[in-house]
């Protein structure tokens, strides 16, 4: 699955909004499958099921983070040696 390179918008809870910036491919996927999982829990009738699938989408939303994290890191050690 490739998607192009252009900005995504992504939620910035501290802004409350929106926030304009490059999402990586793993970062996209992690997203597009927590508003998959959030489709299903809303489409779900039984309560067992929608909270499974709420827990299935904090884990994909957790797994974004943790790669948008490791982005930050690996940018800044690049830029360290670098400098």
């Amino acid at each position: 699955m490739t998607r192009n390179k252009r900005p995504q918008s992504v939620w910035c809870r501290r802004r409350g909004g929106p926030c304009f910036s490059r999402v990586s491919t793993a970062v996209q996927h992690c997203f597009d499958k927590a508003m998959e999982c959030e489709r299903l829990a809303n489409d779900a009738s039984r309560p067992d099921v929608r909270d499974f699938y709420r827990k299935l989408r904090d884990s994909w939303l957790m797994a974004a983070n943790n790669h948008q994290i490791m982005g930050r890191v690996s940018d800044y050690l690049a830029s360290q040696r670098l400098g």
